[in-house]
Order: C-alpha cells, then sequence, then structure tokens
C-alpha cells in the first residue's frame, strides 16, 4: 500500500451514522488511489478533480500520498462535505482542497477524476 494507513484507520463518518462496522474508508477508495498513481505523480497542483467523495479517502489520501495541494471537490451531498471537512480539519490538511458547487471550474487543465459510487 502506497498510502499511510494510519490517516484512514483515523477518518470518521461524523456526522453520518458512525457505528464500529461503518468505516470511513473502503476498498474502491484505496484501488482508486492505487491505480490514479501514476496520474497523480505527474498532475500539478490546482489539476485533480475528486467527485463524490463520501468520506475524505480519496481527497485525503491523494493530499498525504503525494503532497498535492489545489484539489478541486465536488460533492452532491452535504453530509459528506462535512465529514471531509472534519477529517480534514482533524488531520490538518483543509489547506489542501476547496470544495466547489459547481462543474464548470473543473475543465480547465483536469487531470485525474475519480467518483467514488457505492450503495448506502
Amino acid at each position: 500500500m502506497l498510502i499511510n494507513s494510519e490517516l484512514f484507520d483515523r477518518l470518521r463518518r461524523f456526522p453520518d451514522v458512525e457505528a464500529p462496522n461503518l468505516l470511513a474508508v473502503d476498498a474502491a477508495d484505496r484501488l482508486i488511489l492505487d491505480e490514479a498513481d501514476a496520474a497523480l505523480v505527474a498532475a500539478p497542483d490546482g489539476s485533480v478533480v475528486v467527485i463524490d467523495d463520501h468520506f475524505g479517502a480519496l481527497t485525503l489520501g491523494a493530499a498525504v500520498r503525494h503532497d498535492a495541494s489545489g484539489l478541486r471537490v465536488h460533492q452532491d451531498s452535504i453530509v459528506a462535505e462535512r465529514a471531509l471537512a472534519a477529517n480534514a480539519e482533524r488531520e490538518d490538511l483543509a489547506d489542501r482542497f476547496t470544495s466547489t458547487v459547481s462543474t464548470r471550474s473543473f475543465s480547465p487543465g483536469l487531470r485525474w477524476c475519480s467518483c467514488s459510487c457505492r450503495a448506502h
């Protein structure tokens, strides 16, 4: 695993439902980060977009693994947006990304886009 798994262990689902068997990261998040590794290495700051990151595993994982900043994040769920913000604040990574409302800000120089789709 190329990423510090301790970060994933500390991520929480809050303000979504939390329980010992409900995790803020799953195998899909890990696989997406692993598969996007080469693209993330080549991507200049400000050119990476993350779409629908439920709890911050993709955004914060990319920030930590590649010391990336200027990440642009779009989330449909306000709960997901708040969970990412809470995890980022707790990990002192809140300055690494910007949450955007419109996908129009994604088009210039887009290098990587990931959609984490899963059933709840």
